[in-house]
Formats: structure tokens, C-alpha cells, sequence
């Protein structure tokens, strides 16, 4: 089985200045050979775009960003790769640091991102964003796949830490409300039922992103679902907050930065390219 793959998820066929540099530093690192671009389905007729391979899906998901995240939490995609081991998810707002030799460090995991921090209170506060992220197959599809849901003190402490502001709390709230609303409702409707774990899944999107529930949420459905702790992510990714993980990482460049053409962030890479 082959190790990786990397995928640029986009539903645009021309590409920003930027945009064009984070793919030709892509080109340059990695084998043309296991690239590949994630695309709608009404851009079929390409073979090749930029000369890499392209795998299409429903033009559903990417109509906005709430249908994407749709798509990275459904089997389908996943089921696209099983001849890899891993895939890194790999969009065009970032760029890659460190030679790919770097990211063996990183394959033990099952999904790894660039963290989120509270930069008040100079704490991780659990997220892993999945614009720059690389997330083991097999096991994703187990997380998919799985209809039960299993719920620690760990697990616990960690939604705590995430839906603690006012505002979180609320939309979590909403969500929960609206998820056992439809499982009471198809409880007492015998021709169509489903259990609240796949009710959860199948509403999560249309309330979070993706990421979220890979960071905090996959676990429920699998107990050994191996995702990485902030602090060492910091190796692998920075995300917002560039400045302040350099700090915390001591001076040291991850493998690869995410959302780094915003002018916030430039001021701070355009130091390293």
C-alpha cells in the first residue's frame, strides 16, 4: 500500500499569484504521480489539470463551504484512497516549509492539523484546522462507519474546554436540541429510525466544520482513534496566530503553514517565502 497521498481540494479552475506558488512549491516537494485535485464533477472532461491527477465528486459539495465540509466527513471520500495509507489534505492557501521526509514523524497519528489558539489566554484550545491536515484512511473510515458512540471524561473535559464561550454553548446547544428532535421524532415513526450517532454525523456539518468534529468528535466513535495532541502539532502546521506558535514552539518551522495570504499572516511569513 502507498504511503500518501496529497489532495487540493478547489472548485475553481484558474488559480490566483498566490495560489500558483502554493502549487508549484507542492509540485516541486512531491511525486506528480500521487497529487491529486479534488474537483466537481462539471469539470469531467479534464484528464489532467496543471498535469495532475483529478478525482471528482457530486458539484454538491462544492457549492459552499458547509456542503465541503459534508463532503470530508462522508465515506465516499475516504473510500477513494484506500489504496494509500494516509492523504494530506493540502488547499491552496498554504504552503509547505519542510521536505515531505519530515511528515514520517507525523503518520503514527490518525489525524493531525495545525492548532487553534486562544492568543488571551495563550492556551490550544483543541482544534486542528484541516486546510493544511493529514488524516490516516483506514481509520477514518472505521470513525464513518461506526454507529456507536462512546463518551470519556477525556472526551468530556475537551468539549468543555472548546463550547466554554457563551456563544459556542448556545450553537452547540441548538444542534443537540435539533439532533434528539429527529431521533424522538423517528422514534416513534417505525418505518424510518436511525440511531443518534448517525443522526449527529449526518447533521454535524450543517452546524460545524469538519475539522471540529475530527478533533474532538471522532473519538466518540472510536475509542483509539489516535489524534494528536496541540503541542505537537505545532511541528506540523500553524494555522492563525503564526507569531505566537513560533514563540511556543521555540523558534522552530513546521512542516507546512495553512492560511498564510491573509495579511495578518503574511506580515509574518513573508520573513521565510
Amino acid at each position: 500500500m502507498i504511503k500518501l497521498a496529497v489532495l487540493i481540494p478547489t472548485h475553481k479552475l484558474s488559480l490566483s499569484g498566490n495560489e500558483k506558488k502554493s502549487l508549484t512549491k507542492l509540485i516541486k516537494s512531491y511525486n506528480k504521480k500521487h497529487i491529486y485535485f479534488i474537483l466537481p464533477k462539471k469539470n469531467k472532461s479534464l484528464n489532467k489539470l496543471y498535469n495532475l491527477n483529478c478525482v471528482y465528486f457530486d458539484n454538491y459539495y462544492f457549492f459552499n463551504h458547509r456542503n465541503y465540509n459534508k463532503l470530508l466527513l462522508s465515506k465516499e471520500f475516504f473510500e477513494k484512497f484506500l489504496n494509500y495509507e494516509n492523504i494530506l489534505i493540502y488547499q491552496l492557501d498554504c504552503y509547505l516549509i519542510k521536505d515531505f521526509h519530515y511528515l514520517e514523524n507525523f503518520f503514527k497519528y490518525d489525524y493531525v492539523g495545525s492548532p487553534h489558539i486562544n492568543i488571551k489566554k495563550k492556551n490550544f484550545n483543541g482544534i486542528l484546522n484541516g486546510g493544511l491536515s493529514l488524516r490516516a484512511v483506514r481509520p477514518s473510515l472505521d470513525v464513518l462507519n461506526s454507529s456507536n458512540l462512546n463518551l470519556s471524561f477525556i472526551n468530556l473535559m475537551s468539549f468543555i474546554r472548546y463550547f466554554r464561550s457563551l456563544n459556542r454553548l448556545k450553537h452547540f446547544l441548538n444542534f443537540l436540541i435539533k439532533i434528539f428532535y429527529l431521533y424522538l421524532k423517528q422514534s416513534f415513526n417505525r418505518r424510518s429510525k436511525s440511531k443518534f450517532s448517525h443522526l449527529f454525523l449526518e447533521h454535524f456539518p450543517n452546524y460545524f466544520n469538519e475539522d471540529i468534529f475530527w478533533s474532538l468528535f471522532s473519538v466518540m466513535y472510536k475509542k483509539n482513534f489516535n489524534i494528536i495532541k496541540p503541542k505537537l502539532a505545532i511541528d506540523f502546521g500553524f494555522d492563525k496566530d503564526p507569531k505566537e506558535l513560533f514563540k511556543i514552539n521555540k523558534g522552530k518551522l513546521p512542516f507546512g503553514c495553512h492560511n498564510c495570504w491573509n495579511d495578518e499572516n503574511n506580515d509574518f511569513w513573508k520573513n521565510y517565502f
